[in-house]
């Protein structure tokens, strides 16, 4: 049967000699384990899917040679997530498009938008909002479920009838340390774009808010999502 090896916070030293509480690592329940991987990466991949959709959004409100380039890659993006199973990560062609096309995103001067296209920056800044907030909570819950997951991995490795299931785990945790190493850089650049974003809005004089509630999980990236404002 499996449970948490201890329930109670160990303390862990501090730099200055004192001590701080500290999560215990637990060994899950496999099937419980992987339902939580799966809502983590859910998580995680909805934030990105949004920031894209922002990003692609937002390449509307320059001059069309300017952005050429950049649409090629959401053009590749959106037909490799189209034969992406539901529920899945992206894979490692479509992160690569995700750097690439913010990268490029980055580099568009800000000042040369075209002004009666202007109002798709609006909506862009509250999409990309909402993806930074997901990312910041999701890279949060990374590094407990993968501690969780390694100490599971091991409890289930000496047991020949749960091969599938570590087999499973084992994927999830090798998405999620990917999800990790590439987390910090996306939403620097997440970032990036979103102030290029309120740039052109001041210049317009476009109201912009930021999220109403705390961004935790799917339920709430949802709910967010449904109240991003009109274009303008």
């Amino acid at each position: 049967m499996f449970g948490k090896k201890d329930d109670a916070k160990k303390e862990a030293p501090k730099a200055d000699g004192t001590t701080a509480a500290v999560a215990a690592v637990a060994v899950m329940d496999p099937d419980t384990l992987m339902a939580e991987g799966g809502r983590i990466i859910l998580f995680s991949t909805t934030a990105t899917l949004l920031a894209m959709s922002a990003a692609e959004q937002m390449c509307d409100a320059f001059p069309p040679e300017q952005v050429k380039a950049i649409k090629e890659k959401f053009s590749k993006f959106n037909e490799l997530n189209a034969k992406r199973k539901e529920g899945d990560a992206l894979d490692a062609t479509q992160n690569t498009l995700v750097s690439e096309t913010f990268l490029e995103m980055e580099k568009l001067d800000p000042k040369g938008y075209q002004k009666d296209k202007a109002k798709v920056v609006r909506p862009a800044y509250a999409k990309l909002g909402l993806a930074v907030a997901a990312d910041l909570a999701a890279a949060t819950q990374v590094p407990g479920f993968i501690k969780n997951g390694q100490a599971t991995v091991s409890s289930l490795s000496s047991n020949p009838f749960q091969i599938t299931k570590l087999k499973k785990i084992t994927g999830i945790l090798g998405t999620l340390g990917v999800i990790a190493k590439t987390t910090p850089d996306q939403i620097k650049a997440f970032q990036t774009v979103r102030s290029m974003a309120k740039t052109i809005a001041e210049a317009e004089n476009f109201k912009l808010g930021e999220p109403a509630v705390p961004i935790t999980d799917m339920a709430s990236l949802t709910s967010a999502a449904k109240s991003v404002p009109e274009e303008g």
